[in-house]
């Protein structure tokens, strides 16, 4: 027996030893940060499908009264307030969906992508208000494309949730490739 076995010592690691114990730390860490971002990613999904629902249920009841309106011009001022509304809520998902796909670098040029569509429904529902100004009898038919345009909008949300399903996979099978090696 060595004197450092009797006197209860402990051997010294390797550097090689220290190096692993420390890759091993940064890994569990990374992984745990990777988890949190997860789960608000998933947090901030389910937020932004709940408020495209209820734009969706708010658009709903703004065609509603657009027939309405079509027969009598004196709801015209609540419909413009309406639609204005809408728009606003729509500007809020849109900064809502830029801070969420921000976090995710891997997906920047995806982003990109929803961003112009994004920008584009709004650019086209507020012409659409403004034409509702000087075209009241084209109004029904404005409605009809901007419910055409939160199918689209809703199309792709799905596809940035199937985007993200897709990336965790990759993730997972990136980490069980470090993790082998």
């Amino acid at each position: 027996m060595t004197k450092s076995f009797l006197r209860g010592s402990v051997p010294e690691r390797t550097p090689e030893q220290i190096a692993i114990i420390a890759l091993q730390s940064l890994l569990e860490a990374r992984e745990a940060h990777i988890e949190e971002l997860e789960a608000e990613l998933d947090s901030k999904a389910e937020e932004a499908s709940s408020k495209l629902a209820a734009l969706s249920e708010e658009l709903g009841k703004a065609r509603l009264q657009a027939d309405e309106l079509a027969k009598t011009r004196s709801n015209a001022e609540d419909l413009r307030m309406q639609l204005s509304n809408l728009t606003a809520q729509h500007e809020d998902l849109l900064r809502e969906h830029k801070a969420l796909t921000d976090s995710r670098d891997a997906a920047e040029q995806r982003r990109r992508i929803v961003e112009d569509q994004m920008q584009a429904l709004v650019r086209n529902s507020t012409r659409a208000v403004r034409e509702m100004e000087s075209h009241l009898q084209a109004l029904g038919e404005t409605v009809k494309l901007q419910q055409q345009e939160i199918n689209s909008l809703q199309m792709t949300v799905k596809m940035q949730c199937m985007e993200r399903v897709l990336l965790q996979e990759r993730l997972a099978l990136h980490l069980q490739g470090n993790a082998r090696t």
